[in-house]
């Protein structure tokens, strides 16, 4: 659909097919969006990417939702080129064709998102601790950083990437809070050091 039209005008393309192409608002801006298709046309279960122009040949990757279930996602590659005097807009399913990877080797859970200005209409993906996953954005045409928060203790630390500067970053320092000594699940030795010297050691439980 054209994008900012999506309750006004849409067309389906099913797989494997081709179909023309023009814009029915000229007063609108000429930029595209899509989804995937539903079983139930009347009731989609996947949401609308964001805004991507045609204008340019080339080839971006899209990123859709699922509509209930937000970490569920499929990523989609555009390839725009020229073919015999028309402009086509070729829709695949991303296999091999991954803009980036992120990676958590850390022991810290992290969540993440496209760092834009208007933070209501980007909420947080969330990773566990050694996991990783493909990445595209959700906004191609917003402001491409990603920023990417690690949990301390209640609190979360935030700082922000732009992931096609290729570049050392500085280090995140982290660190771990004693456990609740009041929690009689927990049982180990605890110990006190200054300058080198044990001034105390016990067993707490």
């Amino acid at each position: 659909t054209q994008f900012n039209c999506e309750e006004d005008w849409r067309m389906s393309v099913p797989g494997g097919t081709s179909t023309g192409f023009h814009w029915p608002f000229k007063e609108k801006a000429f930029l595209m969006s899509c989804r995937l298709l539903s079983e139930n046309f009347k009731s989609p279960s996947w949401t609308w990417s964001g805004e991507f122009s045609i204008d340019t040949l080339g080839e971006v990757a899209l990123k859709v939702r699922q509509k209930f279930r937000r970490s569920e996602i499929f990523l989609i590659r555009v390839v725009v080129k020229i073919v015999d005097a028309s402009i086509v807009v070729l829709f695949e399913q991303v296999d091999e064709f991954v803009p980036y990877r992120i990676d958590n080797e850390t022991s810290h859970r992290i969540r993440f998102r496209q760092g834009i200005s208007d933070e209501s209409k980007n909420s947080f993906d969330y990773m566990m601790p050694r996991s990783s996953l493909p990445y595209s954005w959700d906004f191609p045409m917003g402001h491409k950083s990603l920023q990417i928060e690690f949990q301390q203790g209640s609190k979360w630390v935030t700082r922000e990437y732009k992931l096609d500067a290729l570049h050392d970053h500085s280090r995140v320092k982290l660190t771990r809070s004693l456990p609740n000594l009041s929690n009689p699940e927990f049982e180990g030795f605890l110990e006190r050091r200054q300058g080198g010297v044990l001034e105390a050691a016990g067993k707490w439980a």
